[in-house]
């Protein structure tokens, strides 16, 4: 899993990259947590366009980073996801508690 950050105005960008399995969770967390607390973002996006699997660990990167937002007074979109991926995440209903879009044309400076 290669995990890209960026920022600007408020919204932390997160661009994940690979396979978001029991493998990479923990991982990807603690990462996703760091950036958090380096920017206190009120916006933090979870950009799925590059992961090419999820399963259930992915599930819940998405909810810990959304408990973890919401701490800070912040809210968490999910964008780009695969139809397949996107699919995943409306079963397991994960569109109750976080926003999901489809891809966002963003030009904000990579960190």
């Amino acid at each position: 899993m290669r995990i890209e950050t960026a920022y600007q105005n408020g919204e932390l960008r997160v661009m994940l990259h690979g396979e978001l399995d029991h493998h990479a969770a923990g991982d990807t967390v603690r990462e996703i947590e760091r950036a958090v607390d380096a920017y206190m973002p009120m916006l933090c996006v979870v950009d799925l366009g590059g992961v090419t699997f999820m399963d259930s660990s992915g599930l819940a990167v998405l909810m810990k980073t959304r408990r973890r937002v919401t701490q800070i007074g912040g809210k968490v979109r999910v964008t780009g996801a695969s139809e397949r991926i996107e699919r995943i995440l409306n079963s397991a209903g994960i569109g109750k508690f976080i926003e999901i879009t489809r891809r966002e044309e963003v030009h904000i400076e990579r960190n």
